[in-house]
């Protein structure tokens, strides 16, 4: 295809590649290395028609990848999913998992079940789990910490300190009604919805992000 760009998609768990078409700015064939997210779509498409991103969106523009193969967007991606059915009850319900993929090293926590840590270069088909394997307890610490910052940053519904305690996470903080110690309420959404009235004083909020 003319013009086409081919960057992996996030995570590829779920083996779906992302393929651009946009002449004059992607070349032919070429494959960019690093992860994206479905979430950059939208401000990619309003950034190419010169439409103004609100700040409310997430994700991030794709242009200068479309550009470049080798511009990285992202340092990493995320994965969210809450499976919920209510005619499968031999699989559970309810089967939270978040998860973060750097382009190499995927973390995926199973809220209620067994977590999983793969290096996607050596094995590609997540055969290995290294989830307790000390030589990569940096590693996956490390994506542990980035992993649980974007469930605050975003908001996450179902984000605490169970996300934290994890059996392999030896370091992990005590689960107290402080716990992390802020409240994240929604940034300004100018013309869309009223600004979030404080829990305490019944006011509009000054601040999205505040100790409690």
């Amino acid at each position: 295809m003319r013009g086409s760009f081919e960057p992996r998609e996030d995570a590829r768990d779920a083996r779906i590649p992302l393929v651009v078409r946009l002449p004059g700015s992607t070349a032919p064939g070429m494959v960019g290395p690093h992860p994206v997210s479905h979430i950059d779509l939208a401000p990619t498409v309003l950034e190419h028609l010169g439409v103004p991103v609100p700040d409310f969106l997430p994700g991030r523009g794709l242009a200068p990848a479309l550009a470049d193969p080798d511009h990285r967007v992202n340092e990493a991606v995320f994965v969210e999913f809450g499976r919920y059915e209510v005619d499968h009850d031999g699989f559970g319900g309810f089967q939270p998992m978040r998860g973060i993929h750097d382009g190499r090293h995927k973390l995926v926590v199973n809220l209620l079940s067994d977590d999983e840590l793969y290096d996607l270069e050596s094995d590609p088909g997540e055969m290995r789990n290294l989830i307790t394997d000390p030589a990569h307890t940096r590693i996956r610490d490390g994506l542990h910490d980035r992993l649980l910052a974007w469930m605050n940053d975003t908001r996450d519904p179902f984000r605490g300190s169970c996300w934290e305690r994890r059996p392999w996470r030896t370091d992990a903080r005590e689960a107290t009604w402080a716990y992390d110690g802020m409240t994240r309420q929604r940034p300004d959404d100018p013309g869309c919805q009223p600004r979030m009235l404080g829990y305490t004083t019944g006011l509009e909020m000054t601040e999205t992000v505040r100790g409690t």
